[in-house]
């Protein structure tokens, strides 16, 4: 393992001059119930996102920041920056942003780092705090996280640098007065190993080359075990092949759960899914379900029974799964047997021929009755799905575009609606999803050469875990 830039930054003083960290007493809140332990985003009048980051302008996915103000009154922000050198830039203070808009705030120029990332402090009022990353393979846009942690998990990626144009990054933010310590575990085809107490200082961002670590290799898997402190761990994945292009960045998954919900992978019409569920324990073998759940309500598909042993993970090629494409499509439902629980995650690939990209896609252990998403203007498709995890409550759904109803909808149970958001007119924007029981809302969009899409988020007071629905 290639430790040298790693041991360096491992060395340096956190006691920076001026270094504006969060107080780890104060922020975030403590953990008052099952919803704030959550992987989806948690909105409340007073919320702290946690954007792992990416590079700054100079390198190949350049980093921004967008917050969106989700109601009808103004919100009020605060923007710190951190990066890899430890000097804090001037802080960006006071960001307003008018009901129902959004305001781009950049900060990939504001340090002399190579990589950079924000902490946004918003409220009061609802906000949604998005990550876009922009590069030559392509762009992304994420919802950032509301919470730190002391475990993440990244169930797949890929380093196959010369045969495939691959680069694996890991992002870790440490946003607090203490340094942080942890070790990452990595697994391939060419075996396991260890990156042992690494240290990431107070205030700092320090990058971890997967690409250098595990070369070539065509499935990783890291999980990140925080041994002090806690931080905030997310991925820049770059492709660049003859078949594939695109670029994915946002946050690593920040907790198990032993039920996820996936309302909008995709198996036909040119995308090529990929679902990756992981099991972090590191000695007790996982018994997970697959269950497939149709649009088409005679259509029947069994579920994918997978035992997966600690530390490991099982990736389902979605298009490549005959009983996915003979019950058409669908939602996904993982459900972990026991009581321990796994992580799951969702790549959503289109081939170089049929324009390319690659998507973070939008999977949730959280169910809501009001849901909040930011979705891009300017592309060429962009869908809104709205998912009921639950197996005996009927939900009917209110879609809002500011004050306008784009679209209003019943859901049975387990069942989900699509909305074309182009065929309703919507431009782009904040969308608001309104439910009189818990559901999960997911958007997907794409350009001519990229694809976006994700979760937003959840309404704090009435989040619930998918896996105590009733």
């Amino acid at each position: 393992m290639k430790l040298r830039r790693l041991l360096a930054l491992s060395v340096l003083a956190a006691g920076v001059a001026g270094l504006v960290v969060l107080d780890a007493g104060a922020r975030p809140r403590p953990l008052l119930d099952a919803a704030t332990r959550g992987a989806v985003p948690v909105v409340d009048e007073d919320t702290t996102w946690f954007c792992p980051g990416a590079t700054s302008g100079d390198g190949p996915a350049v980093v921004g920041l967008e917050v969106a103000a989700t109601a009808s009154d103004e919100v009020a922000g605060r923007v710190r920056i951190l990066d890899d050198t430890g000097a804090v830039p001037e802080p960006i203070d006071e960001v307003a942003v008018p009901g129902g808009g959004r305001q781009a705030v950049p900060i990939a120029d504001r340090s002399t780092g190579t990589w950079v990332a924000g902490i946004v402090e918003t409220g009061p009022g609802r906000a949604l705090v998005t990550q876009t990353v922009a590069g030559e393979a392509g762009v992304e846009a994420a919802t950032c996280p509301t919470t730190s942690g002391d475990q993440w998990v990244l169930p797949h990626g890929a380093t196959r640098s010369a045969l495939e144009g691959e680069r694996l990054t890991l992002v870790l933010t440490n946003p607090f007065p203490d340094d942080a310590v942890l070790d990452v575990d990595l697994v391939s085809a060419f075996g396991t190993d260890t990156l042992p107490a690494l240290v990431v200082p107070a205030g700092r961002v320090v990058a971890v080359d997967l690409t250098d670590e595990v070369p070539e290799a065509a499935d990783v898997t890291a999980i990140v075990r925080v041994t002090a402190g806690r931080l905030v761990a997310g991925r820049v994945q770059i492709v660049d092949s003859a078949t594939e292009r695109g670029l994915v960045a946002g946050p690593l998954v920040a907790t198990t759960a032993t039920v996820w919900a996936v309302p909008d992978a995709r198996w036909l019409d040119g995308r090529r899914d990929r679902l990756a569920v992981t099991n972090p324990s590191p000695s007790e073998v996982a018994e997970v379900d697959v269950e497939v759940l149709p649009d088409d309500p005679d259509a029947i598909a069994e579920p994918f029974e997978l035992s997966i042993r600690p530390g490991r993970t099982v990736v389902l090629d979605l298009a490549a799964e005959k009983r996915l494409v003979d019950a058409g499509p669908g939602a996904l439902v993982v459900r972990a047997l026991g009581d321990a629980g796994v992580a799951v995650q969702l790549d959503a690939v289109r081939a170089l021929d049929a324009g390319g990209g690659l998507a973070g896609g939008g999977v949730a252990d959280l169910a809501s009755r009001r849901w909040s998403l930011v979705v891009p203007g300017g592309q060429s498709t962009a869908t809104l799905t709205v998912f009921n995890p639950s197996a005996d409550a009927v939900a009917p759904v209110r879609v809002r575009a500011g004050d306008r109803v784009v679209s209003s909808f019943e859901l049975g149970p387990g069942r989900r609606s699509t909305v074309d958001l182009v065929e309703v007119g919507f431009e782009g924007g904040v969308l608001t999803v309104d439910a009189d029981s818990r559901v999960v809302a997911v958007w997907a969009a794409a350009g001519p050469s990229s694809l976006l899409g994700g979760v937003g988020g959840a309404e704090r007071s009435s989040a619930l875990p998918v896996a105590e629905l009733p």
